[in-house]
């Protein structure tokens, strides 16, 4: 049996109701969504990264969009684009390299359970930054004034320097691309709001049943 799994971008709602969250994870079943304007914008991005050419990736997202049976709206397929638009020229005048484009990441649970879920996510791209460093980039549609309040990213951090970094967490940066506002953003968590981020992952992780090995 698959052990259940908990998206990074979960986290917040089942602090917020875990009673309710509890019983989504006990359905079994995972929300699964069809084709979708920023599903189609993420892919492209990847596009363009992966080929470094800008040109190549408006192309691809102006191809997937017109031959969407779903995706038919022209204010949003020409709002993508511009999404798209304005990605590539922040990346550009950034100047930053990135080096992997997207990244799964599994968040280690923060004590031995029993049965313990999957905690994952993806992170949209990794940079090298010049003055050290390095930053982790996740991409959203409105990812809303606090962002840096929410668990899931120092979660993160934490994720990135005991996973494909392999680095302290002092060299790492988790920021957001905020398509809706148009703005990119990014911090760096000490070491105790990491301890505070995964103490209250832990308590979750209770609250919604799973049980701690016996020492």
């Amino acid at each position: 049996m698959k052990p259940p799994r908990i998206p990074l971008g979960d986290i917040e709602n089942a602090l917020r109701d875990p009673s309710a969250y509890r019983s989504q994870l006990e359905s079994g079943n995972e929300q699964v969504f069809g084709e979708t304007y920023a599903g189609a914008l993420r892919q492209a991005i990847f596009r363009y990264h992966s080929t470094k050419d800008s040109q190549v990736a408006l192309a691809y997202l102006e191809g997937r969009l017109t031959n969407s049976q779903r995706l038919r709206n022209p204010a949003r397929i020409r709002e993508t684009m511009d999404d798209l638009e304005w990605y590539v020229d922040e990346h550009a005048t950034r100047g930053w390299q990135t080096f992997q484009a997207p990244v799964r990441l599994m968040i280690p649970p923060p004590l031995a359970f029993v049965a313990p879920p999957v905690c994952s996510g993806e992170v949209g791209r990794l940079d090298l930054v010049p003055a050290g460093g390095y930053a982790g980039w996740l991409f959203s549609g409105d990812v809303g004034v606090g962002w840096e309040r929410q668990i899931r990213f120092p979660l993160i951090q934490h994720g990135l320097s005991v996973g494909p970094l392999g680095v302290s967490p002092s060299e790492i940066q988790v920021g957001v691309c905020d398509f809706r506002a148009r703005r990119v953003a990014l911090h760096r968590y000490s070491d105790g709001e990491i301890a505070r981020a995964r103490g209250r992952l832990t308590q979750l992780l209770k609250s919604l049943g799973f049980k701690t090995r016996r020492k």
